[in-house]
């Protein structure tokens, strides 16, 4: 087989924050996908009690993709997506919402995507972001240039 056109199936998870969408609570929906990208799924489980951050591949049949919202509910077009030439190597996940990061700084806001992490959970949650940095190097790493690691908070941030 042309390894260009081999898929692999996984779950593509779009969140919708509540806030944002004028919801009384979050919405998340789980939809079926085939992708030319890897997608490594890892969960970082967030405990009330002062514990140590681990990352763990998350428990799911398929591996699961992270998309925002936007991509169902907005139409696409000049005016709405600004066309990349490279897939997202990271996708962030959490209950308040979603970020896909890319390893062309040009994508995202002239910032590393380790910056962006950073950025993403700000300095209230710097174990969290650098939790989530380890794992999408450990995982990411073994999975090559084509993987799509989703980093999933599980737990209230």
């Amino acid at each position: 087989a042309n390894e260009a056109y081999d898929r692999t199936f996984a779950t593509a998870i779009v969140t919708m924050p509540a806030e944002t969408y004028g919801l009384s609570q979050e919405l998340k929906v789980e939809l079926p996908v085939s992708t030319l990208v890897v997608p490594v799924h890892i969960q970082i489980k967030v405990q009330s009690a002062p514990s140590v951050l681990r990352a763990l591949p998350a428990d799911r049949r398929h591996p699961a993709l992270s998309l925002p919202a936007d991509l169902l509910l907005v139409p696409a077009g000049p005016a709405t997506y600004e066309p990349k030439a490279e897939h997202p190597c990271v996708a962030l996940l959490t209950p308040g919402g979603v970020k896909l990061l890319y390893a062309n700084s040009v994508y995202n806001g002239d910032l590393t995507w380790q910056e962006a992490v950073h950025e993403f959970f700000g300095q209230q949650h710097r174990e969290l972001a650098q939790a989530a940095i380890r794992a999408i190097q450990e995982h990411g790493s073994r999975h090559g240039d084509g993987a799509l690691v989703t980093i999933e908070i599980v737990g209230s941030v």
